[in-house]
């Protein structure tokens, strides 16, 4: 199983190690067991609705 993530650069995530990042970008992060979930974190974050594949 792949784990997915949710880079944030808007919260200051550059993608880098999760222990470098902010705490803020740490708590949206992941990993998540499949992409569906990791959209499903983005659209909490963000506000936005991820495009349907």
């Amino acid at each position: 199983m792949i784990p997915y993530e949710v880079i944030c650069p808007d919260c200051g995530d550059s993608g880098g190690p999760l222990d470098e990042q902010p705490e803020t970008a740490q708590g949206v992060r992941g990993p998540y067991a499949d992409v569906a979930a990791a959209k499903r974190a983005m659209e909490r974050h963000t506000g936005v609705v991820a495009p349907e594949e």
